[in-house]
């Protein structure tokens, strides 16, 4: 989910008109995915909540910008100075927002009793193969798919192929149960990862930029849209009634969604969207976790509220903290770093 700032300049934006409607879709979405992660920590009881927002429509959400990524990076010839530089920007912003949840972490280590030495290993660890913190899997996930489809670029066939069969086997591990030997989680902890759940989706978006002048004849498939969704739900109710703990990240009518959907927006005529809220949704997406926290201490502090109270503060904080980031990046440069 890297933004437009992250995987296009602003020069290339302007020259095509911009892209207003994956704007849009990026705030939506994002706000899709604290939905999801606040039905994790307030109402990870509610078997509703869990089996048709968790388990279902909200594992659009990351899929989706793997996508819009992959279409924004190979608009435009992708050469290696250009893939270094989108790489430094995206570790850039992993490394910022890594500091931030950084006495998070810290905390976690603490209460769980690791020693420094156990702690550093760990850390290290998540920041290669997983993520710092459980939302920012994306990041590094989106480095080593990008790098994946930038070295079979010119082979399309061969990279869909490639790319296709590791997001099966991603799922199949991931949502399915189906494991790897004990050996593979030991170093590389899961396969919700850029190549076994980032590398089909980057490269779809870079099939979706090649194709680019011929979406606009797919309309009709805002049709096909809510046979997907309706598909969605089926799969990720059957998995939730298999096993009903089980979460799910990415099911495979999860990306037959999202490539409809990212297609669609990109198809229709584009709206006008300023760079605030191309920025909003990656403030929002890495912001909404430390929120979370933040107003679940309520409990500790003596003010004791009701998980739908704490849900609603927790979407309006999410939005409310974005749009101040947002606006005192106007006078504080450094703030980029964050967005």
């Amino acid at each position: 989910m890297i933004l437009n700032k992250y995987m296009q300049n602003k020069k290339d934006i302007s020259a095509v008109g911009g892209y207003g409607n994956l704007d849009i879709l990026k705030i939506l979405l994002a706000l899709l995915i604290v939905l999801r992660h606040i039905g994790q920590w307030f109402l990870s009881n509610n078997v509703f909540w869990h089996v048709y927002i968790i388990n279902t429509i909200s594992t659009i959400g990351v899929t989706s910008f793997f996508i819009m990524s992959g279409f924004l990076l190979f608009r435009k010839p992708v050469g290696k100075e250009r893939l270094k530089k989108q790489i430094l920007r995206i570790l850039k912003l992993y490394g910022c927002w890594t500091i931030v949840y950084l006495p998070l972490d810290i905390y976690k280590y603490l209460k769980d009793g690791l020693n420094l030495s156990q702690a550093i290993v760990d850390f290290g660890q998540k920041a290669i193969f997983d993520g710092t913190y459980y939302h920012m899997w994306y990041l590094p996930s989106l480095i080593v798919a990008i790098c994946v489809v930038y070295i079979m670029k010119n082979r399309r066939c061969i990279l869909i192929a490639v790319t296709a069969g590791l997001m099966i086997i991603g799922i199949l591990t991931d949502t399915y149960g189906i494991s790897f030997p004990k050996i593979y989680y030991t170093i590389f902890l899961t396969t919700r990862n850029g190549l076994f759940m980032g590398s089909f989706l980057v490269a779809i978006g870079k099939c979706l930029a090649d194709y680019e002048s011929k979406l606009k004849n797919l309309k009709k498939w805002k049709l096909i849209l809510p046979v997907a969704i309706a598909a969605l739900y089926v799969e990720g109710i059957l998995i939730s009634k298999f096993d009903s703990e089980r979460i799910i990240n990415i099911a495979f009518t999860t990306v037959i969604v999202s490539i409809i959907l990212v297609t669609l927006m990109i198809g229709l005529p584009q709206i006008k969207a300023s760079k605030n809220v191309r920025n909003m949704s990656t403030v929002i997406y890495l912001c909404h976790p430390c929120i979370m926290v933040t107003i679940n201490l309520s409990d500790h502090l003596g003010f004791f509220l009701n998980a739908g109270v704490k849900a609603f503060i927790s979407m309006t904080m999410s939005i409310l903290v974005a749009l101040a980031v947002v606006k005192l990046s106007n006078k504080f440069k450094i703030i980029d770093n964050f967005m």
